[in-house]
């Protein structure tokens, strides 16, 4: 059952994702002390500018103090203002790479918020660049390394380094489905989606971006291991649910399914669907499926309400830590890790048992999260 707070935050969170009137104002109005446990939960989630977008939309007798608002106004600023950064570093990574000629793909991150209503208000975390080939992988990392800078190698063999403030990734591998037996698959896949690469715009420069299909693929394969880690936010929800309306009219939703069903997750694809439709108001004619079971996904909001984005924010472990520091660094692994790899062994029984074994490969050989 969710509490008062949650009720309103997740209330809050469906007007500013859908640019929608408040469906619920019987849970209003709140105190100050859930004010401030409603921010938090916005803050762990990383949702805290869509949060405030619904927020402003409450009568005003339901607004909290001005002295609140003022705070979380100064919040949503610095969330802007380090989108545009993050928009002007890209922009100067891609005049770089396209002088040596070094194509790339971008992935996840500012792809995902232009499909926002107000795209400046998603929360972003850093830039994921994705190189087809080898050849120019490796060529992209020694180039940024020419210019002084520090590449070091992250999980599944990607390589990680901060561009002025803003952290960027290179990836050889787009989809986060580690079953070994459906890499070839998921080449192929992608070899077939080439002919189907969205044009992106970024303050006027065009950037490459993957097909509709891949990117279904891409966000919700993400999820999953995520979740199959320490955990995931919402707002890697709400992104699915974005690209579900954004998309409905280009994704051949039969073929969409059999991609699911070939990789092995199509039945926590029915989970992370019903979880859209009964917590983040995603309508039914959204989705991108035909014959859509069912489930109660009480099970799973409540995973993801605990453990906050990637799994920083889960109270329950901070107690084993002298300071919130240690908790960002996701102390309690197996504690952590273990429910999850069981409750989605249903849902993705390969990939459940895949996780654990390339974690503790990168790991053993020195690979940062």
């Amino acid at each position: 059952m969710l509490n008062k707070v949650q009720q309103a935050f997740l209330t809050l969170l469906r007007s500013g994702l859908w640019d929608s009137p408040i469906d619920d104002l019987s849970i209003f109005p709140l105190d100050k002390e859930e004010w401030k446990n409603l921010y938090s939960i916005s803050m762990a989630q990383t949702v805290e500018g869509i949060v405030y977008e619904g927020m402003l939309k409450l009568p005003p007798a339901f607004l909290p103090h001005k002295i609140f608002q003022l705070r979380w106004t100064v919040r949503v600023e610095q969330i802007e203002r380090q989108n545009k950064l993050m928009a002007e570093i890209l922009v100067q990574i891609d005049d770089i790479f396209k002088e040596e000629d070094i194509p790339f793909t971008l992935l996840k991150g500012l792809s995902l918020a232009s499909l926002y209503e107000k795209p400046l208000l998603r929360s972003s975390g850093d830039i994921d660049l994705y190189f087809d080939s080898i050849k120019d992988f490796k060529r992209a990392n020694a180039l940024i390394r020419s210019k002084n800078i520090q590449v070091n190698t992250g999980a599944l063999n990607s390589s990680i380094y901060l561009w002025k403030s803003c952290e960027v990734e290179h990836h050889t591998k787009m989809m986060d489905i580690l079953n070994p037996f459906k890499q070839r698959y998921i080449k192929k896949l992608i070899n077939a989606e080439k002919g189907f690469y969205r044009k992106l715009k970024i303050q006027e420069k065009t950037i490459n971006g993957i097909s509709w299909t891949l990117a279904h693929i891409q966000t919700n394969s993400h999820i999953l291991k995520h979740y199959l880690g320490f955990g995931i936010g919402l707002r890697q929800f709400c992104d699915v649910a974005r690209l579900y309306k954004k998309s409905i009219s280009e994704i051949d939703k039969l073929k969409l399914q059999a991609h699911y069903k070939k990789l092995g997750i199509l039945d926590w694809m029915y989970m992370v669907n019903n979880l859209l439709i009964q917590y983040l108001g995603l309508s039914k004619n959204f989705l991108p499926f035909e014959n859509h079971p069912e489930q109660d996904a009480k099970w799973l909001l409540n995973d993801v309400l605990i453990a906050g984005n990637f799994g920083f924010h889960d109270t329950r472990y901070a107690q084993h830590s002298d300071n919130l520091k240690e908790n960002r660094q996701r102390n309690n692994a197996l504690e952590r890790v273990v429910p999850h790899l069981l409750n989605a062994k249903k849902y993705a029984p390969a990939e459940a048992f895949w996780f654990p074994i390339f974690k503790t490969r990168d790991r053993l050989i020195g690979h940062k999260e």
